[in-house]
């Protein structure tokens, strides 16, 4: 086997792979930051983008709750569904933390594979979205909660262009004021 990698018909069609450009976009509209709980991913990430608001995922959380929230009209009383964070950052082009992401129900987690790759728009209830490009969510997570293990589907962890793992080591324990 090693002889074919020496021979000049290997090295020629390296060269040739080696010449072929990837113009496929690369999605950069996921990172996610695990580790245990206190060791500053929801930290890092509000510093990394300070203007990025904030939503406490949980299991409870259905897909439509990633796109609308209920609330009434102040001028009304009556009822209303109003754009998510998600959705404004959608639109806007921002940022978002999405803390504890990995709790999302799992029809959560597989509708925000819809959006979670380099599609310009979504189409939600007849109306189409327009997701600016610096869409991006940050999503926080904690591998054990409670004794039990919340990890993410495949599909999810393949749209990330950053995963980071967050841990205690020797130096952080030593900056700990007590």
């Amino acid at each position: 086997h090693i002889q074919k990698m020496k021979s000049d018909e290997f090295k020629t069609i390296l060269d040739e792979l080696a010449s072929i450009i990837n113009y496929k976009n690369i999605n950069n509209r996921l990172e996610i930051y695990y580790g245990p709980a206190g060791t500053g991913k929801t930290t890092k990430a509000s510093l990394l983008y300070p203007n990025a608001e904030k939503i406490g995922c949980n299991c409870s959380m259905l897909p439509s709750d990633l796109l609308e929230t209920f609330d009434f009209n102040d001028a009304t009383g009556k009822p209303v569904f109003k754009k998510s964070a998600t959705r404004l950052a959608m639109e806007n082009g921002e940022a978002i933390i999405w803390d504890e992401g990995n709790l999302l129900s799992m029809d959560s987690l597989r509708f925000a594979q819809s959006f979670l790759d380099d599609k310009k728009e979504l189409t939600w209830k007849d109306e189409v979205i327009k997701i600016k490009d610096g869409f991006k969510v940050i999503l926080t997570m904690n591998l054990n909660v409670n004794g039990q293990i919340f990890s993410l589907p495949e599909p999810i962890v393949d749209r990330a262009s950053l995963i980071k793992e967050f841990n205690l080591d020797g130096k952080m324990l030593a900056s700990i004021a007590f």
